[in-house]
């Protein structure tokens, strides 16, 4: 049987200091990926180059969050 864990992580703009979260889904299917579940509302997902994963974005200033992998969605 397949278990689910969710968790938050904060998520802090390098660039401008702008603040939010990220909830994260993982499984223990498949090696325990995890995926996005949800963002607040001054991040945004995207996938800024084809053939790469999806990255999280900052609404306001557009930089890219480091360390914000996104597999298995």
């Amino acid at each position: 049987m397949e278990k689910e864990a969710q968790f938050m992580q904060e998520i802090v703009c390098p660039k401008c200091g702008n603040q939010g979260h990220a909830t994260w889904k993982s499984s223990d299917e498949v090696g325990g990926l995890r995926h996005i579940a949800s963002l607040s509302d001054s991040f945004k997902r995207c996938n800024p180059r084809a053939g790469f994963g999806p990255v999280i974005t900052c609404i306001p200033c557009g930089a890219i969050q480091a360390e914000q992998e996104d597999v298995g969605a």
